[in-house]
């Protein structure tokens, strides 16, 4: 994705947590506009603060490991 106002690192994302059994989503992460960076918690929304991929990554398993996933 090429950098714009929109998506100023050029990275556009979407992560989700989805239970197997119910299809519920446990959470997720993600930046579609016009909401930017922003957590999705049951059915409440909060903003993430995005730094790096890695910290995205790396903040995505932390939060599902916290959630009682492993892989």
């Amino acid at each position: 994705m090429k950098v714009s106002s929109h998506y100023p690192e050029g990275i556009k994302y979407s992560m989700f947590l989805v239970d197997p059994m119910s299809g519920d989503v446990l959470f997720g992460m993600d930046n579609h506009q016009p909401k930017g960076p922003h957590l999705h918690i049951g059915k409440r929304e909060e903003t993430y603060a995005f730094t790096t991929v890695e910290g995205l990554i790396e903040d995505f398993w932390r939060r599902a490991a916290e959630r009682g996933y492993q892989p």
